[in-house]
């Protein structure tokens, strides 16, 4: 329940939500995208 809690208020702050989360998850994507490259898919 925490981490729910603490989903909900980071959520709820819109602008650290907008400056931190989405660089974030750019690059997470970036990284996962370059790993995908990197290991052939069958």
């Amino acid at each position: 329940m925490k981490i729910k809690t603490a989903l909900y208020f980071l959520f709820s702050r819109l602008d650290w939500h907008k400056t931190v989360v989405f660089p974030c998850l750019g690059e997470i994507y970036e990284g996962i995208r370059s790993l995908s490259w990197e290991i052939p898919v069958t």
